[in-house]
């Protein structure tokens, strides 16, 4: 099979974010958010009037999703809390990393019926994800990872990076109750580790490639059917928005490059966007 490739050279937001994730579009407000984890920001930018917003917290968040009814489910250092999506402070609603713990909580998302799954990262072997259901009640999924990672599903597959690993696990999933079962290596890169990923609406899955320079689109059986070549070493995740959801919106980080491979990617750490021929889908909003 033919591999498509695409060439992207300029960035969307100019943003030079240490560590931009966990991007997420809102259909309601037709605005896309996403977190600088590094800096304990969350940022808002709205592409119909380039206005750029950004909200400083009081620790690091790895990940947000939308609430039905306004504000933001967030998954914070040690563990989930709830933001208003105005002020500086939240709520912590529940601990997941203990105290002098080496690790902290990471990307995550919102699933189909309405529950905000995040995992943790750390060393090999201590990290795990967790869902955050109705009544803000916690359930431990998975355990013994190294870097929970990029996530999504389908109807009846749910599929979850563990960085670490450098692989996409596929797994079995039943919505109405949230388990999953027979794990399978989906996808494992011969070049740099995946990242954040999203779905599309016919089923392909497109992963960011850190330390790889690229996005790739990969079809249900595991075939990649395009990449996209950023001027950056390193993307971070992805999300589709935009008024038909055909947006890729593309978040990308500086964290620890050199002064020389910095000099060499004077966008690293912005936002970025390529124009699909397939549409994504809306993201699911957290049901409290």
């Amino acid at each position: 099979m033919m591999i498509k490739k695409q060439i992207i050279t300029n960035s969307l937001v100019k943003t030079h974010n240490k560590l931009a994730e966990s991007p997420v579009w809102s259909i309601k407000e037709h605005a896309l958010y996403w977190t600088d984890i590094e800096e304990k920001q969350i940022f808002r930018y709205d592409p119909q009037t380039k206005q750029l917003v950004s909200f400083e917290l009081p620790c690091k968040v790895g990940s947000m999703g939308l609430i039905e009814d306004g504000g933001m489910v967030l998954a914070v250092e040690d563990g989930f809390a709830l933001w208003d999506g105005k002020s500086r402070t939240f709520e912590m609603i529940h601990q997941t990393i203990p105290d002098q713990s080496p690790c902290m909580m990471n990307d995550g998302k919102v699933d189909p019926m309405g529950r905000f799954w995040a995992g943790s990262k750390g060393p090999k072997g201590l990290a795990n994800l967790w869902f955050l259901e109705k009544q803000n009640k916690v359930q431990k999924v998975l355990a013994g990872l190294g870097i929970s990672n990029g996530l999504d599903w389908d109807s009846k597959t749910f599929y979850f990076t563990d960085s670490l690993d450098a692989r996409i696990y596929r797994y079995d999933y039943d919505s109405f109750s949230g388990q999953i079962q027979n794990p399978s290596v989906f996808f494992e890169s011969p070049i740099g580790v995946p990242d954040g990923l999203t779905l599309d609406s016919q089923g392909n899955l497109w992963t960011a490639i850190w330390d790889g320079w690229k996005v790739l689109q990969l079809s249900p059986a595991s075939e990649i059917l395009q990449e996209i070549e950023l001027p950056v070493q390193r993307p971070s995740s992805v999300c589709f928005g935009g008024g038909s959801l055909r947006t890729l919106f593309i978040t990308s980080a500086s964290v620890d490059l050199s002064d020389d491979e910095l000099a060499k990617q004077s966008l690293a750490g912005d936002i970025f966007s390529f124009e699909s021929e397939i549409p994504g889908k809306p993201c699911s909003y957290y049901l409290r």
